[in-house]
C-alpha cells in the first residue's frame, strides 16, 4: 500500500473543548514523529454539522496536486472527541474504505444508556449499536476491524475513492423511504457508500473518548450495562 496522505478535518458547530483540542494536537504530533501521514488540517465552522462535512468534502476533492491527487484519505475528527495518540495509525493499518474508531454517545438518562455509535442493520431497515462485550484491550485488538453497516463520523478515515463515487451531497439528515427510521448524516453516508460496494469497518482497539458532561467511552457503556443488570 502506498503511504497515505491524509487531510484531518474537524467540522464544528460551536465551541471546542480544550481537552479535545490538545488530544488532536497530540495525535498529530505522534503522527509527525512516527509516520507523517497528515498533510493538513481543515477546521470548518457551520451552523449544522452535515453542511460542515459537505464543505470539507468539497474542499478535499477540489484540491489537486501535480499527480492528480492532493490527499488519498480524509479523516473526520469531530470537535468533541478525544482520539488516542496512535489513533491515526490504528485506522490506517486496516487499509479499508471507511474505518472508524470505537466511540460512544455522550448523553444518557433513565431511558437511554451510553452505547457505541457503530451500527449493524436490522431486518426492518433500522440500525442498532454493535455489541461490544467487556474485555481487555488485547482482546479488542485481536478482533481487528470487523465489518459493520454504519458508523458515526466522529473519528473516521475515508478513502478518496469513496467520496469520488458517492454522489453529492454526501451528508444530509433524512428518514428512509418509508419515513420510519430517522437517520443521521453519517448513517446515510455509510448506506450510500455500501450501495456503491464499499465496506465500513470499526477498529475496536482504537478507543476514542467523547466529551460531554464527562469524557465517555466504551468503559462507560459496559458500566451502564452492568448497572441495568443489577436494577
Amino acid at each position: 500500500m502506498e503511504t497515505p496522505r491524509i487531510l484531518l478535518a474537524t467540522p464544528a458547530t460551536g465551541w471546542m473543548p480544550s481537552v479535545s483540542h490538545f488530544a488532536i494536537i497530540a495525535a498529530m504530533e505522534y503522527d509527525w514523529c512516527h509516520h507523517r501521514y497528515i498533510l493538513g488540517h481543515d477546521h470548518t465552522h457551520c451552523t449544522i454539522v452535515d453542511e460542515a462535512r459537505n464543505m470539507i468534502v468539497r474542499h478535499f476533492l477540489e484540491r489537486k496536486s501535480p499527480d492528480g491527487k492532493w490527499a488519498t484519505h480524509l479523516l473526520f475528527c469531530d470537535s468533541d472527541m478525544l482520539p488516542p495518540q496512535d489513533g491515526i495509525h490504528r485506522l490506517v493499518e486496516v487499509e479499508g474504505d471507511i474505518v472508524c474508531g470505537l466511540f460512544t454517545n455522550r448523553t444518557f438518562d433513565s431511558k437511554t444508556i451510553i452505547k457505541p455509535m457503530v451500527f449493524k442493520a436490522t431486518e426492518d431497515g433500522g440500525y442498532l449499536p454493535i455489541e461490544v462485550k467487556p474485555q481487555s484491550f488485547a482482546e479488542l485488538d485481536a478482533q481487528g476491524a470487523p465489518e459493520v453497516d454504519a458508523c458515526g463520523m466522529a473519528w473516521t478515515l475515508i478513502r478518496r475513492e469513496v467520496l469520488e463515487k458517492v454522489k453529492a451531497p454526501w451528508f444530509n439528515f433524512a428518514r428512509d423511504d418509508k419515513r420510519e427510521h430517522p437517520a443521521g448524516e453519517d448513517v446515510l453516508f455509510c448506506r450510500a457508500a455500501k450501495a456503491e460496494g464499499f465496506k465500513v469497518q470499526c477498529r475496536l482497539s482504537c478507543l476514542v473518548g467523547h466529551v460531554g458532561t464527562f469524557v465517555f467511552d466504551v468503559g462507560d457503556h459496559w458500566a451502564c450495562l452492568e448497572d441495568r443488570k443489577n436494577t
